[in-house]
């Protein structure tokens, strides 16, 4: 079970996400404002994965997702530096967040590993979320799609110089 505890850096809950004495622990975000996803989600550099719960319609699935995220994280948390967030889309204050994500199933998981862009029409920064569409029950298959989602998987050219610019324009 996780235990919650104020955020110094916000009034952003961190949920500890405990296994047993032979794992290590991890903690998530508990997301419960837009304001939270906003701030901690889509203005980070971070990589996330996202647990979306709903805990008045499905009985016992929040407790069930945050202890799959513990899982998950416990394995990728060091390998990819991922962070791990909570979303209950039951409350009131989320319906935003889950809304625009456009869930088709509870609980689901959700990536964001792509770097903050600007929208150019509210101005605020967006990344996009990857809908995990597997069985939620299948860790080893969601730490494997989290991978290939990974920034690495799909490196962009970095122009270093006014030459690389210059060049890269004559190629064209």
């Amino acid at each position: 079970d996780g235990a919650a505890a104020a955020d110094d850096a916000g009034d952003v809950d961190i949920l500890d996400l405990e296994e047993d004495d032979e794992h290590s622990t991890t903690s998530a975000l508990n997301i419960s404002s837009f304001t939270d996803w906003q701030r901690e989600v889509m203005n980070s550099g971070s990589a996330f994965i996202i647990g979306f719960s709903d805990s008045e319609r499905v009985s016992g699935s929040e407790e069930q997702l945050v202890q799959m995220l513990g899982e998950v994280g416990s394995k990728l948390e060091p390998a990819y530096g991922v962070r791990m967030a909570h979303v209950d889309c039951a409350l009131k204050s989320n319906k935003k967040v889950c809304n625009g994500i456009q869930l088709k199933t509870i609980p689901a998981f959700g990536f964001v590993t792509a770097a903050p862009e600007i929208n150019p029409y509210s101005k605020k920064l967006h990344r996009p979320v990857s809908l995990y569409d597997g069985p939620p029950a299948d860790l080893k298959s969601l730490e494997r799609r989290f991978a290939k989602n990974y920034p690495g998987a799909d490196t962009v050219e970095v122009l270093s110089s006014a030459k690389d610019l210059a060049d890269k324009g004559d190629a064209a």
